[in-house]
């Protein structure tokens, strides 16, 4: 397996330190593009993991106007601190977006490979795909009208305090 790492910009040295050495500790080749952009990336991946970047927005959306599903957004979100985290600062339990098999949520550690099998998976990409087309199509703003739309629903959304 091979991973194309791009640190979010804000993550620390000792964040993409320990991302590098996690990988290498199991056996992933790591392959660092810093000169090419998120969505120049993205379309050269299978899967888009992240923990709760708008990256995977970005997939969903390019995966609109494509005709086959090229790659999967996955989250990492089994950490309770980086949930606990999470639903601070957004105000919501889950991630917008993933419900309807829109993407995957890896909700504990055990579960990881699992859902890279499942995001690998051409039937699952598939569902995977006409879900995230069907509700952003469904919706003429797309999906992020759909994320405030959540926010806005959920008794403490980021709008009502």
């Amino acid at each position: 397996m091979k991973i194309i790492y791009k640190p979010h910009p804000k993550e620390s040295n000792e964040s993409v330190k320990w991302v590098r050495n996690f990988l290498a500790v199991n056996g992933v080749e790591i392959c660092q593009k810093a000169d090419f952009g998120p969505l120049d990336l993205l379309v050269a991946t299978d899967l888009a993991v992240s923990l709760f970047s708008t990256v995977g927005y970005d997939l969903q959306n390019l995966l609109v106007h494509s005709s086959s599903p090229f790659s999967i957004p996955i989250y990492l979100f089994h950490n309770p601190d980086c949930r606990k985290w999470f639903k601070h600062y957004c105000k919501l339990d889950t991630i917008p977006m993933t419900e309807n098999d829109m993407a995957l949520v890896v909700d504990s550690p055990d579960k990881l490979f699992q859902m890279v099998n499942i995001g690998l998976d051409p039937t699952f990409r598939v569902k995977c795909h006409q879900s995230i087309i069907k509700t952003i199509k469904s919706n003429e703003k797309g999906s992020p009208e759909n994320i405030i739309k959540m926010t806005i629903a959920t008794d403490q959304g980021c709008f009502l305090n």
